[in-house]
């Protein structure tokens, strides 16, 4: 139960939804199955954030060298 809906909060699309689906057929608790799914969305979601402004700041960086050889070649 727990581990399944914690787990499946973190891995994008359809795991969570289908965790979600299950555990109110089989009527999980749902303070329980809410305070897993949040937890779990919160860690996914942090981590995407993370991810996202690591590859912001290299893609910066590599645009920046392209943009130099190019005024290099230009002017």
């Amino acid at each position: 139960g727990g581990p399944v809906i914690f787990v499946g909060s973190l891995v994008p699309l359809l795991p969570g939804d289908v965790a979600g689906i299950v555990a109110g057929s089989v009527r999980y608790p749902f303070r329980r199955y809410l305070a897993l799914s949040v937890l779990g969305s919160m860690i996914k979601m942090v981590s995407i954030a993370y991810l996202g402004a690591g590859l912001l700041t290299r893609l910066e960086g590599i645009l920046e060298g392209i943009l130099e050889k190019w005024a290099g070649l230009l002017f």
